[in-house]
């Protein structure tokens, strides 16, 4: 974190991000929860929820499955 914070990158940060950045531990945030917004052109649902398939694959790791949406998946 303290590399990063002397990088390039951050110095281009705006305030509010180099604050947040400041304030992040990741230790501390592990297990947190997360919300997450897919969104795509007009008639392209389907593709939105492809989408959001990877998402939920990403983040369920090791193969897991985690149920969403009232228990579906989808």
């Amino acid at each position: 974190m303290a590399e990063f914070m002397r990088s390039a990158e951050y110095s281009q940060l705006g305030v509010v991000a180099r604050g947040i950045y400041s304030l992040y531990d990741a230790e501390k945030m592990e297990g947190l929860p997360v919300g997450v917004q897919v969104v795509g052109r007009r008639l392209e649902e389907e593709a939105v929820l492809a989408g959001m398939r990877v998402v939920v694959e990403a983040l369920s790791g090791e193969g897991g499955k985690k149920t969403f949406n009232g228990g579906k998946l989808f």
